[in-house]
């Protein structure tokens, strides 16, 4: 099971709050780490990896950002 737990709410109009927020900061790595967590937890792991390939292309030096990749595939 590759289950993912983060504490995010269920809400999936958050997706679209945190898009929004992207258009408008569209070089804030954290937006997509944030949205990817949301993915996850909705196994829509394409673009969960995708956002968060996207937050490591912004800040390669974030750490977290690679953790929560792994996480998906232990």
């Amino acid at each position: 099971d590759k289950s993912i737990s983060y504490a995010v709410p269920k809400d999936t109009s958050i997706i679209g709050l945190i898009s929004d927020s992207i258009i408008h900061s569209p070089k804030n790595p954290e937006l997509y780490s944030d949205r990817a967590k949301i993915y996850f937890t909705q196994k829509e792991l394409n673009l969960a990896l995708r956002d968060m390939e996207k937050a490591i292309s912004l800040d390669s030096l974030n750490v977290d950002y690679y953790n929560i990749i792994s996480d998906y595939w232990i």
